[in-house]
């Protein structure tokens, strides 16, 4: 999706399943370890084309706080967190959840 929105293809929405997926046990969206590299890889990977888009971005470093924390790695929740206020400064959810992360929460 992100290369075609490069070459600036048009999109439009389907209100209908085209597909069925299957989750096994180890799949990115059940471990969060895995999540958290996956969506590191994707800003590393596109990084320029996201940050033309801060809710974008800020949605994955939000995601990526959120499981960090859940994991009990505050300080790098906090990071995280920190990210998301850089590109959307106002985002007082994040403030809130860097807070609860800078308590160990």
């Amino acid at each position: 999706m992100l290369r075609l929105a490069r070459i600036e293809a048009r999109f439009q929405y389907i209100n209908e399943p085209l597909a069925i997926a299957h989750d096994s046990p180890d799949s990115l969206t059940r471990s969060l370890d895995k999540g958290i590299i996956g969506r590191q890889r994707l800003i590393e990977k596109h990084g320029e084309a996201l940050v033309a888009q801060p809710a974008a971005l800020a949605r994955h470093h939000y995601v990526m706080g959120s499981q960090l924390r859940t994991l009990g790695r505050f300080a790098e929740a906090q990071a995280q967190f920190a990210a998301v206020l850089q590109a959307t400064p106002l985002n007082w959810r994040a403030a809130a959840q860097w807070l609860l992360a800078s308590v160990h929460r």
